[in-house]
């Protein structure tokens, strides 16, 4: 339809051509079967046109409560990830430091378990192996209790 003519309305009176023969088909069968129902053709006609108008609004109604209803979601699913993402970044922060713990403390341990077997021996050691670290190496036994210790609490699952 070109710009610069104008839709008619539907009024009062219209006519309506139906040139497809299995719809007219159809709709003769229809009114056939359900004739005692309506006072003539018009009235049948304006039956199915009115149900037909109704379906197709419901339709449409539908449409934009499904179109809103997946904004809605999108927006659910999007807050979620960032939710997601923080709860990862905070993990992963709490995961370094406990990591981080774990290696001082296996240092304090080995270091005061080298020193304290040093001062039950009665060695002397001088003061500038503490300092440098001469004496932080871990156990021979303290690893083979890490090892256990892995094997029997963190599993690969």
């Amino acid at each position: 339809m070109s710009k610069n003519k104008k839709q008619k309305e539907i009024g009062m009176a219209n006519m309506l051509r139906l040139y497809d023969l299995e719809l007219l088909g159809r709709l003769n069968r229809r009114y056939s079967e359900s004739r005692n129902r309506y006072e003539s053709k018009n009235h049948f006609l304006t039956d199915l046109i009115e149900s037909g108008l109704n379906c197709r609004e419901y339709e449409s109604s539908l449409r934009d409560k499904i179109l809103e209803s997946d904004t809605t979601t999108n927006d659910r699913i999007e807050k979620l990830t960032e939710l997601f993402t923080e709860f990862i970044k905070y993990t992963r922060t709490k995961f370094q430091s406990i990591q981080a713990s774990g290696v001082v403390a296996r240092r304090i341990l080995g270091s005061t378990n080298n020193l304290v077997e040093v001062a039950v021996l009665r060695k002397i050691i001088p003061p500038e192996a503490i300092k440098s670290g001469s004496y932080d190496s871990m156990p021979e036994r303290f690893e083979k209790f890490e090892e256990l210790a892995d094997r029997n609490f963190i599993k690969n699952e």
